[in-house]
């Protein structure tokens, strides 16, 4: 038998390795300012699961003074962005307008209460479930 062909009784082998990450940062954003982050790589797979934002800033209040009582409620830092583009190579792989409201309603009409817990950690915190 030919050790090149492939074998669907054998065990299946994966290699988890990872070679490196990449942070890529951007500062002083404005009020409708575009986040793009060009990675020139032709010769690698991207783990794009493994993608993040981190944001870090201060809440103001109107004198430009920093708050010390004011919070983002759930979902806050979605609901700042009208909308989330992923592009790879200039195509569009996934989109959504609103992302705030859109994770609202998909977590108020499928999450149970255990999912409810293990979210709290990314801002969904359910004082009445």
């Amino acid at each position: 038998m030919n050790s090149n062909i492939l074998n669907a009784l054998e065990e299946s082998a994966f290699d988890n390795t990872i070679s490196n990450f990449e942070k890529h940062t951007t500062n002083n954003l404005n009020n409708n300012d575009e986040i793009r982050l060009h990675i020139q790589q032709q010769d690698a797979y991207t783990a794009l699961f493994c993608s993040s934002l981190y944001m870090r800033g201060q809440l103001l209040k109107a004198d430009e003074t920093v708050s010390t009582t004011a919070f983002f409620d759930k979902m806050g830092l979605l609901l700042l962005f009208d909308k989330i583009r992923y592009e790879m190579d200039g195509i569009t792989v996934d989109r959504c307008r609103n992302p705030g409201l859109t994770a609202l309603i998909k977590g108020h009409a499928s999450f149970n209460q255990i999912e409810v817990i293990r979210l709290e950690n990314v801002g969904w915190i359910e004082e009445n479930f």
